[in-house]
């Protein structure tokens, strides 16, 4: 990791106390506290460096290395939200932040814009470049080869032939994303005029197989938490529907990659939605969090790899999803949701 220009964040991030929430009787010690903190975040094996943690009166000091903003922003949510944590106090670096993004309104280098007070004469515009002789096919079609090998794909490479600058694929791919990077490698050749695939994407063993890779490949994502939703469908027997709704833009389009590289993923429709970026909703997300996570009903479930009652929450309005082990668990539920202050709206959408 290029650790020359690392950024230094030092945030203070308070836990809402809530009277009506249930605690447990006594309070945990803070030795028990900091190894629920350190295994908590080692179980979501999150990209992060050298990293200390320590609870002194229930608040967590956290020191170390992150790889980028969402891995910090993970790492604060998973002490944040330990059972007899009630604030954390982090002192990251961050290796990769945020890329500062170009000013679009600049002008590209020795770009040239229309005279004053009129329309860009004939002669503003650049000539264009001297047509040069066509590339060889088989020098193509080398090239191609050599591009798909070192793309080290699950079902092999596939077969190129190329015609007049046209280059055609056949053989198997592994899923979408693959189908994705052979079109994208091809292209790129200099001397291709266009792609032709006859490809097809490899069946996988039963259409059980697929959803479970397909279900895998959403809950063992590092960053998917209970304020995350996601479902899925399938129409015919390899294209993917993904459903629901995550809090932050990056989670959306790395579920949508890690599904579309699942065996047999042929094609994916995703209908995730990103939740409005909202403080109030961030505050109202973990209220909601320790009055339910913290009640005694339904503290057994808090330390599940996948949680399974799940709280989304936008511009106010929860919608309670997941599987409880009755009606009345859900009501339950659903009472402490409708009693939380902020909320305006229900949707009970829990299963049992």
């Amino acid at each position: 990791m290029d650790m020359r220009n690392p950024m230094k964040l030092r945030r203070i991030l308070l836990a809402a106390l809530l009277a009506a929430a249930p605690l447990a009787a006594q309070p945990r010690s803070d030795t028990v506290l900091t190894q629920d903190v350190v295994a908590a975040i080692e179980e979501a094996d999150l990209p992060i460096g050298l990293f200390e943690v320590e609870v002194r009166d229930g608040v967590a000091y956290l020191t170390g290395e992150v790889l980028d903003p969402p891995t910090e922003a993970r790492v604060i949510e998973i002490a944040l939200f330990q059972e007899g944590v009630v604030a954390v106090e982090a002192d990251i670096t961050v290796l990769r932040p945020d890329p500062v993004e170009e000013d679009e309104g600049e002008e590209a280098p020795g770009a040239q814009g229309a005279p004053e007070g009129g329309a860009a004469t004939e002669t503003s515009e650049p000539p264009l470049p001297p047509a040069g002789p066509r590339r060889d096919d088989a020098a193509i079609r080398a090239e191609i080869e050599e591009a798909l090998a070192d793309a080290d794909l699950e079902a092999g490479a596939p077969q190129v032939a190329v015609e007049d600058g046209v280059a055609r694929l056949t053989g198997q791919v592994a899923n979408a994303w693959e189908w994705g990077e052979v079109m994208e490698r091809a292209g790129e050749v200099e001397g291709v005029a266009a792609v032709d695939p006859e490809m097809e994407v490899a069946a996988p063993e039963s259409r059980e197989d697929l959803i479970e890779g397909v279900r895998r490949a959403v809950l063992r994502y590092p960053y998917y938490t209970v304020f995350d939703d996601i479902n899925f469908g399938l129409e015919g027997e390899q294209d993917v529907v993904l459903l629901g709704a995550v809090t932050e833009p990056f989670k959306k389009s790395e579920i949508e990659e890690r599904v579309s590289k699942v065996f047999g993923v042929r094609s994916l429709d995703s209908r995730i939605e990103v939740l409005p970026l909202s403080p109030n909703d961030q505050d109202l997300r973990r209220a909601l969090y320790i009055r339910i996570y913290r009640d005694p009903r339904f503290s057994d479930r808090a330390n599940q790899v996948n949680p399974p009652i799940h709280i989304v929450v936008s511009r106010g309005v929860v919608a309670l999803t997941g599987v409880v082990r009755s009606a009345i668990e859900s009501r339950i539920l659903e009472s402490i949701a409708r009693s939380t202050p902020g909320v305006f709206r229900v949707i009970n959408n829990l299963q049992h």
